[in-house]
């Protein structure tokens, strides 16, 4: 953090010089091996949460923050089916229109010749596009696109800066939200005033339901409706505000942020290799058209290059750049045949899978190709953009089973929204790259080095100059 630097980059030189298995602190080891990996997140869930992160990241509530199973399958189990497939089918629409708002305004800085901060943009449309599911109204972020930075955004970087120094010193967080506003903002800039924000969302939300109304505007029941009532059946008492607001904390953090930076490293390797660029757009150019030359999801999931370009970026550029602390259960665990005592807590990174040389040939090259085929079958045992096993995040299975180049089993679970996230990140690319012709404007590899902020955030925003393909 002081270095601006990282844990996985200064781990990663270390353990190829001394092996995979380096003490970091009397109970704390950092483990490079991709078997034990498998082992430590896995499905039995043996390896629970660690509370040093989990239990520090501001959001001790929050359904990420869980570390008892029980409890984390009760509250999974009630926020599961608003991302079953068909909950997810119906959400393609309001996604779909979000976009045209966004292209709208590419549109717009072709005409006037302004180059556009995609990354900026693709922000806007992931937290309008989170915020909507979650509270069932949109923050109308796209509308900010064009060159004034979102409240909302600004909240989200003063938050994510200091992920780190909560962790460190978890006391700040308590005590940030009993000082007056004008001290706790010096304190963790951001962090009070987005749990204030998420507050008066879900009070919206509760006064909805007060007047008999268990359903937005749209006739749709969001998140925070199942929250907000208790299900006897499965076990689950109505939350309370504060806990309800570290859910929408980390909801909108995760389904915001490590969207939209894949979406921008996407954009910025695309560009960068012509070769993948011709082979995207002539798949794409083979894709029935809904209305209005719209790239439509029931079309753009299936699309076998495409969902290498996606896989692609994830390995490459993975989202969850830091170590993922899980706690060696009593009886203790082998790793490499050293006996590991109980209590340890284990540090594991998702991109030294990700950029493991003898998992992935070239791991530092952008081949999109290596997932096609039988080849890309057998890769996907070591595909874990959102980690691995049941305490990961709540909802990857959708996409992964309905594409039949993915080898995902039906049970498979990740992260709430990923579900969500991967219909975004194929929309979102198919109706861009579909529908304009965009080159790099000041961007370039150095604008890519990223910094672990709790997710990974690029050193500097990427923009493009957007010519559309139709007008």
């Amino acid at each position: 953090m002081v270095r601006r630097s990282s844990f996985t980059t200064t781990t990663l030189p270390i353990t190829e010089s001394l092996g995979p298995i380096i003490r970091v602190a009397p109970d704390l080891l950092h483990v490079d091996d991709p078997e034990f990996f498998r082992e430590v997140h896995g499905p039995q869930g043996k390896f629970l949460k660690s509370e040093y992160f989990y239990g520090t990241v501001g959001a001790p509530n929050a359904l990420l923050s869980i570390r008892d199973p029980h409890e984390h399958k009760i509250r999974r189990a009630i926020v599961n089916p608003l991302f079953s497939q068909k909950s997810v089918n119906a959400l393609a629409s309001m996604v779909q229109d979000k976009l045209e708002q966004a292209i709208h305004l590419v549109r717009r800085h072709h005409l006037e010749g302004k180059p556009v901060d995609i990354q900026r943009l693709y922000r806007c449309i992931s937290a309008d596009i989170i915020t909507t599911s979650m509270f069932g109204y949109s923050q109308d972020l796209i509308h900010f696109g064009d060159g004034t930075h979102p409240p909302l955004l600004t909240c989200l970087d003063g938050f994510l800066c200091h992920v780190h120094l909560m962790t460190h010193f978890p006391f700040l967080v308590n005590l940030a939200q009993k000082l007056p506003a004008i001290i706790s903002k010096r304190i963790l800039p951001g962090y009070v005033d987005f749990r204030k924000d998420c507050g008066h969302w879900i009070e919206k939300i509760m006064e909805r339901r007060e007047k008999g109304r268990y359903t937005d505007d749209n006739d749709r029941t969001v998140m925070f409706d199942l929250l907000l009532e208790s299900n006897n059946e499965k076990d689950f008492q109505r939350l309370s505000l504060e806990q309800l607001i570290d859910e929408a904390l980390i909801f909108i953090t995760a389904g915001t942020d490590t969207t939209a930076y894949a979406l921008s490293c996407a954009t910025f390797r695309i560009l960068h290799t012509p070769g993948v660029l011709v082979k995207l757009q002539e798949e794409l150019g083979r894709v029935p058209l809904g209305k209005e030359e719209r790239f439509e999801w029931k079309y753009v999931q299936n699309l076998p290059y495409m969902t290498a370009v996606v896989k692609e970026t994830l390995r490459i550029s993975t989202p969850a750049i830091g170590p993922l602390p899980r706690v060696v259960p009593p009886d203790g665990a082998r790793i490499q045949g050293n006996l590991i005592p109980g209590g340890t807590i284990i540090l594991s990174t998702l991109i030294t899978i990700h950029e493991d040389p003898h998992l992935f040939a070239s791991p530092q090259r952008f081949l999109p190709e290596r997932w096609l085929g039988d080849k890309g079958m057998e890769l996907e045992r070591w595909f874990v953009p959102f980690s691995k096993g049941s305490r990961q995040c709540v909802g990857k299975k959708y996409v992964h089973s309905k594409t039949n180049h993915n080898n995902a089993r039906p049970t498979d679970v990740s992260c709430v929204f990923i579900s969500l996230a991967y219909m975004e990140l194929y929309l979102t690319l198919a109706n861009f790259f579909g529908r304009f012709e965009m080159e790099l404007f000041e961007t370039d590899e150095k604008s890519m080095e990223w910094l672990d902020h709790g997710a990974a955030l690029n050193a500097s925003s990427v923009k493009v100059r957007a010519k559309p393909l139709v007008v």
